[in-house]
C-alpha cells in the first residue's frame, strides 16, 4: 500500500515537473535567421478565444534590429501544412510582411497584436491541417527614412 501511494506521489510530481518544463521551453523564443543587421526568431503559443470556442496555435514572430540604423525589413513567409508547400509558388502580398523598425528595436507578434508577423499553426481541439515547416526567406533590408 506505501508503495502504491508512493508511486502516485512520483508520478504526479514527475507529470507536473515535466508539463511546467514544457510550457516554459514554449515560452522561450528560438532563432530562425540572424545576420549581422537583423535577427528573426519564432515561439509558438496557444491562441485561444474561450467564449467563442476557438483553440489554436500559432508560431509568433519577432524581429530584432540589431543596428543603430532605423531599418525597413521586407521577406516572405513559406508554409508547409501537411508536408506540402501551401505558398511556394504565390507572389501574394498575403504572405509578405514588411516592418520598420526603430534603432536597436524589437517587435513581436501576440496573439492579439502585430498579426502580420504571426503565422496560423493548427486547431488544438481538432486533427485537420497542421503547419509542419516554415521558412522565412527573400529578405530585403534597406535603411529606412
Amino acid at each position: 500500500m506505501q508503495l502504491l501511494n508512493f508511486l502516485k506521489v512520483f508520478l504526479t510530481t514527475f507529470f507536473l515537473f515535466s508539463a511546467s518544463i514544457t510550457l516554459h521551453a514554449q515560452s522561450s523564443w528560438v532563432n530562425k535567421f540572424e545576420n549581422e543587421k537583423i535577427a528573426v526568431n519564432y515561439k509558438k503559443e496557444a491562441c485561444n478565444d474561450v467564449s467563442n470556442g476557438i483553440y489554436k496555435e500559432n508560431v509568433l514572430l519577432q524581429l530584432v534590429n540589431k543596428t543603430n540604423e532605423k531599418l525597413e525589413v521586407t521577406f516572405k513567409k513559406e508554409l508547409w501544412h501537411n508536408g506540402v508547400c501551401s505558398n511556394c509558388n504565390s507572389n501574394s502580398k498575403e504572405h509578405i510582411v514588411t516592418v520598420v523598425l526603430n534603432p536597436n528595436e524589437n517587435t513581436s507578434a501576440s496573439c492579439s497584436e502585430n498579426k502580420q508577423l504571426s503565422i496560423f499553426s493548427r486547431m488544438l481541439n481538432l486533427k485537420k491541417s497542421e503547419l509542419t515547416k516554415f521558412e522565412i526567406k527573400d529578405f530585403v533590408i534597406n535603411i529606412a527614412q
